[in-house]
Parts: C-alpha cells; structure tokens; sequence
C-alpha cells in the first residue's frame, strides 16, 4: 500500500452498495493516466450505517494520506459512495482544496430503497443498507461536500423512466429527481442504468473534465 506525497493531487474513489472496489477500476486507471493518486478500498457497505462507514473513511485517509500534504484531495463516487463522502466531508473539511464528481447518487434518499424495506426478506438480508438509503434514513443527514460538486445522473430519457416503483426518470436505481442535490456546481444526465454507469467513456471522460474545471463538458 503506497501513501500519498505531499504536492500530489489525490482522488478518493467510492463505490456503492452491495459493491467492491474492483467496481471502479477503469475509472480509477484513468484517474491515474491523469496523474493523481488514486485511493480506491472496498469497504463494508452492508454491515454499518453512513456515519460508521465516514469514520472508516478519516481513518482510512489517515493512514494512506501519512501527514503529506497533497495539492489537492478531489472524491468521485458511485451511488451509496456519495453518502459516505459527503458526511465525510460536511464533518472533517480537510484542508486541501479539491472537487467531488457524484455518480447516480441518492443525493435524498432512494424510494426503491423505502419500497424493499416493506419486504420481510430483503429486511433481514440488508437491514442496514436500507436504513441507510432510505429517503428518512442517514441521506437527509449526510450535509453537503466542503467544495465544489457536480453530479451525472443516469437517465431513460423519458417520465416513465426504467423503474415503475421509482416516479419519474430513473436509471432502474436512483430517479433522476432523487440524484439532485442543492448546492451543485452542476448537474449532468447521460444515457446509461445505474450499476455501470461509471464504465463508459463518456462518463469517464466527464468526471475527469470536472474535476479540472468545476463543469461538464457541454
């Protein structure tokens, strides 16, 4: 495990539910095409709530971040990964300057979430994911990132969307309405579900131009 140096810009990857690391490698490869160091772990997302998984996370950035100072400390994140960074960063406000890039965040909560808590079954196998991503669980307390942020949600293109448990558009997950989040440097919709939005060179190639300028690409 390699620590950060100090003048290094470092990118802190995210992943979602159910997830592991592995989930964002492509980004994280050309994360490192682009010169930052990278800081990509899997963490327990089915085992401990928002608040649990934050501190996990100080920790974690202690160690790796080893007293170097970086240039700048950016986050991209993927679903439930946005929550864990924006209580993170809404508590601790590391000094260094850096941006956040939210992929299909359940910036509010997610109803699919609300709905699955109504079965017994889904109850017992993830009971504190889906506490954790319900619209009256930890999302409504996560706070808003210290720095600038942009969000890309997926998109059908259409009311209906994927989901009919999810109103409006949807990318099968998250509703797009679910995935905006007060405050935003700005917000993006591309044509991609839920659990590979992160693959695609488009998105891949937004996050980085975020990341460099505060926007997306138009």
């Amino acid at each position: 495990m390699e620590v950060a140096r100090s003048g290094e810009r470092v990118c802190v990857l995210l992943h979602g539910a159910v997830r592991t690391r592995w989930s964002l490698w492509r980004l994280e490869r050309a994360l490192g095409r682009a010169g930052y160091r990278t800081v990509n772990e899997t963490y327990p997302s089915l085992r401990r709530g928002i608040p649990e998984l934050a501190s996990s996370l100080a920790a974690l950035l202690v160690d790796r971040l080893a007293g170097a100072e970086p240039a700048e400390l950016s986050f991209v994140t993927h679903s439930m990964g946005a929550l864990v960074a924006r209580h993170y960063l809404s508590r601790q406000r590391p000094p260094a300057p850096g941006r956040v890039v939210m992929l299909a965040p359940p910036s509010t909560g997610s109803s699919l979430a609300r709905a699955l808590a109504a079965n017994p079954v889904a109850r017992l196998l993830v009971p504190r994911t889906l506490e954790a991503l319900s619209p009256d669980g930890d999302a409504r307390s996560c706070g808003a990132p210290d720095r600038p942020f942009g969000i890309i949600a997926g998109s059908r293109g259409d009311p209906r969307g994927y989901n009919p448990l999810i109103a409006g558009d949807d990318d099968g997950i998250v509703g797009v309405e679910e995935a905006r989040l007060d405050g935003a440097a700005d917000f993006l919709l591309l044509p991609h579900v839920h659990t590979f939005i992160m693959n695609f060179e488009d998105t891949i190639g937004q996050v980085l131009h975020f990341l460099e300028h505060g926007r997306f690409r138009r």
